[in-house]
C-alpha cells in the first residue's frame, strides 16, 4: 500500500503565462493535492501522554537518588558521561539555553504589554523596548536583593492564580447560563 503524501501521481502541472507580463512563456505551476492529519486527541494518546510524562518524571526523581551530589543536570551528567560532557552541558545552558528562554517569555510579556500602546510607531520597536526594560528591571530587582526578588515572584504567582480564578469562575457562569460553545469544533476540521 502506497503512502499518498508521498506520492507524486496527484500533482498537475499546468502551463499558465505570468501575470502582468506581455510574454508568450509560460510558467510551469505545481498544484498539489496534499494529505491532512486528524487533528484529535483520542483516549488512547491522551493515556499514552500521562504515561509517559509519569515515566520521565520518576526517570529523574531515581537519578535524583541514585546521584548523591547536588547540581542538578551538571552532577547527573557528570556522573554518566564524564566532566567534558558535564562541562559542556553547563556552558551550552548559560550562554544558550537560559538566555534564550529568558528571551522568549520577555518577548511574550513585551507582546502583551504592547496591545495597550497601539500608535507607538514600528511594532518590532516598542516590542523590544518593553522586553529589554523588563529583562533589566528583573535583573536590578534580583541584584538589589534576593527577598524583593522572591517577593515579587510571590506577587506574580498570585496575579497569575487570580486571573486564572477569573476565567475559570467567569468560565462557569457562562456554563450555568447556558451560554456555551462547542469548544471541539476547531479539532474536528
Amino acid at each position: 500500500m502506497e503512502n499518498k503524501s508521498y506520492s507524486d501521481d496527484d500533482v498537475e502541472l499546468r502551463k499558465r503565462p505570468i501575470n502582468g507580463t506581455a510574454s508568450d512563456e509560460p510558467r510551469v505551476v505545481i498544484v498539489e493535492d496534499t494529505a491532512k492529519l486528524k487533528q484529535s486527541v483520542g483516549i488512547i494518546s491522551g493515556i499514552s501522554f500521562i504515561v509517559g510524562s509519569v515515566i520521565g518524571s520518576l526517570s529523574y526523581a531515581e537519578i535524583g537518588c541514585v546521584v548523591k551530589k547536588s547540581g542538578g543536570e551538571y552532577a547527573y551528567i557528570d556522573a554518566a558521561m564524564g566532566r567534558l560532557m558535564a562541562f559542556m552541558f553547563a556552558w551550552t545552558k548559560i550562554i544558550v539555553l537560559t538566555p534564550s528562554s529568558v528571551a522568549v517569555i520577555s518577548l511574550t510579556f513585551a507582546s502583551y504589554c504592547v496591545t495597550f500602546f497601539p500608535y507607538c510607531g514600528e511594532p518590532q520597536v516598542p516590542l523590544k523596548v518593553i522586553a529589554a526594560l523588563a529583562i533589566v528591571t528583573l535583573t536590578i530587582i534580583n541584584c538589589y536583593d534576593t527577598r524583593a526578588g522572591a517577593s515579587v515572584q510571590v506577587f506574580f504567582t498570585a496575579a497569575k492564580l487570580i486571573a486564572l480564578a477569573i476565567i475559570i469562575v467567569g468560565g462557569l457562569v457562562r456554563l450555568g447560563q447556558g451560554k456555551h460553545i462547542d469548544v471541539f469544533a476547531h479539532f474536528k476540521s
